[in-house]
């Protein structure tokens, strides 16, 4: 029996046996919050909380049931409180790459994952005084969504964010952690 493999078929030729993969395409946003912490070279770290959120898209089902790959968009905004200095406004927008193990069959899709991508880090002491760095981001993250209807669902998720800018000529490590609350269409 000859078969003929394409990128998501397996066609065979002369046989009963035919296997078609179908993969499905996410597109969600959601928002929530994010608690940021900042060790700068030189000074006390800093933490403090503010609003975050994120939109994306994803592919599921890519090579097995359980695989899904996207990119996502994230915002993460603090406003961090040192005990050496000013407190300083943060502002993360960051394009990421991301893969996850996700339970795609079903009602209930939960969900773990990383990615790696860019961080552009804005830091604000007062409204004359910025700088704004861009650096490699990395992150974790898990949670859940549910099928509200056939092509509709809710969720929530929560991650860990790391980047490593220098801003004001030091070098600087943000950490967030956030929790999100997110609606999304299935293709």
């Amino acid at each position: 029996m000859k078969c003929l493999k394409l990128l998501l078929f397996t066609v065979c030729i002369g046989g009963f046996t035919q296997q078609a993969h179908a993969i499905d395409v996410r597109v969600e946003a959601g928002g929530g919050w994010a608690i940021g912490y900042v060790d700068a070279e030189g000074f006390d770290e800093g933490s403090g909380g503010g609003p975050a959120a994120n939109a994306g898209v994803w592919i599921d089902k890519l090579w097995t049931d359980n695989l899904s790959v996207g990119m996502q968009y994230l915002y993460l905004s603090n406003t961090l409180s040192f005990s050496d200095f000013d407190d300083q406004h943060t502002r993360i927008h960051a394009g990421m790459l991301n893969a996850a193990w996700r339970m795609n069959n079903g009602v209930v899709h939960p969900y773990i994952g990383g990615g790696v991508g860019f961080g552009v880090t804005t830091v604000e002491f007062s409204p004359d005084e910025d700088d704004t760095a861009t650096d490699v981001a990395g992150q974790i993250f898990f949670g859940f969504d549910y099928d509200i209807l056939d092509n509709f669902y809710v969720g929530v998720n929560g991650r860990w964010f790391i980047t490593e800018p220098k801003v004001f000529g030091f070098d600087e490590t943000f950490y967030q952690v956030a929790l999100m609350g997110t609606i999304g269409f299935k293709f």
